[in-house]
C-alpha cells in the first residue's frame, strides 16, 4: 500500500549508512528491502508483519549486494 510514495517516505526518512530501522507492518518487503540497501551492511533492519504468508514472501527476495541483514518477524505489531 506504501510503494505510490516510496521514494517521498525515503526522502523524509534521510537514511543513513549503519542506522537501525524498525519496519512494521512490512508485508511483501519492499520497504524492507529497500531500507536494508540505504543503511547498508553496518546497519540493521527488523521487519514485522501479522501475515506469515507476506514475511515468507518478502523473505525469499535476495539482499542487495552490500545491504544490511534483514530479521523477519510473524507478530502483531
Amino acid at each position: 500500500m506504501i510503494e505510490p510514495v516510496l521514494v517521498l517516505l525515503f526522502e523524509a526518512a534521510a537514511l543513513e549508512l549503519g542506522e537501525a530501522v524498525l519496519d512494521l507492518g512490512c508485508g511483501r518487503g519492499v520497504t524492507t528491502h529497500e531500507a536494508a540497501r540505504r543503511v547498508g551492511s553496518g546497519g540493521r533492519v527488523v521487519a514485522v508483519d501479522v501475515a506469515a504468508n507476506l514475511i515468507e514472501t518478502a523473505r525469499a527476495v535476495p539482499l542487495s549486494p552490500g545491504a544490511a541483514p534483514i530479521e523477519w518477524i510473524v507478530d502483531d505489531a
